[in-house]
């Protein structure tokens, strides 16, 4: 968001919505995917099994 509108990160944090904050987020998220696919040539995959991705989805969930 502070690079598209120009703005420093503190008047983004001042000025801002937390849905401004969290689509910044994104924003700088995915870039960052993206330059580790171009960089590598291959998508990134998470190093977390399936059953830890579950248990961490019934631990949000609070279903323990």
């Amino acid at each position: 968001m502070c690079k598209r509108y120009g703005i420093l990160p503190s008047q983004a944090l001042k000025l801002g919505t937390t849905v401004d904050i969290r689509c910044a987020i994104v924003a700088i998220e995915y870039e960052n995917y993206l330059n580790s696919k171009g960089r590598d040539g291959n998508t990134p995959s998470s190093n977390l099994s399936q059953e830890e991705l579950e248990a961490m989805m019934n631990n949000v969930r609070g279903q323990t």
